[in-house]
């Protein structure tokens, strides 16, 4: 039975995910913190994996990726999350040809992390993740006329 609480106009967000747990979390972080959206998922846990064993970002994961941007664009996304720091550089790429908001989900710790320190470290449970990390913390503090 559809949620009656739910308004008919309710924004759809879309949420690219590459960790099959991650799902249900973010669905439940959105439900509690963004009431008046509606969340949805897609998940390719090959993106990050394909990642990991080539060592780098590749073109292909690339392109794949803006395959499941417009994907969520055609699913009615009203924005579009990607929850994968590895695959920031690729959302980056993307994020000007989209015709909705497209976020990476760690530019907010990025600018919070500017704002706030004056050296900053990074922890990641991925070596793929370091190099978007730490670029994106550059290009922040760099905006933030913070180098």
């Amino acid at each position: 039975m559809p949620d009656q609480t739910m308004s008919a106009s309710a924004r759809k967000l879309a949420f690219i995910h590459t960790v099959s747990g991650l799902v249900s979390e973010f669905e439940g972080l959105a439900k509690e913190h963004l009431p008046d959206w509606k969340p949805f998922a897609i998940l390719d846990e090959s993106l990050l994996r394909n990642t990991i064993e080539r060592g780098s970002l590749s073109d292909l994961t690339k392109r794949r990726l803006a395959t499941y941007v417009w994907s969520a664009v055609d699913a009615g996304a009203d924005a579009i999350v990607v929850t994968c720091s590895t695959l920031g550089p690729a959302v980056d790429a993307i994020a000007p040809l989209c015709p909705v908001p497209l976020f990476r989900i760690d530019e907010g710790m990025a600018k919070a992390a500017v704002e706030h320190g004056n050296r900053i470290g990074v922890l990641a449970t991925l070596s793929t993740t370091l190099v978007p990390t730490v670029d994106l913390l550059k290009r922040k503090a760099c905006e933030a006329a913070r180098m």
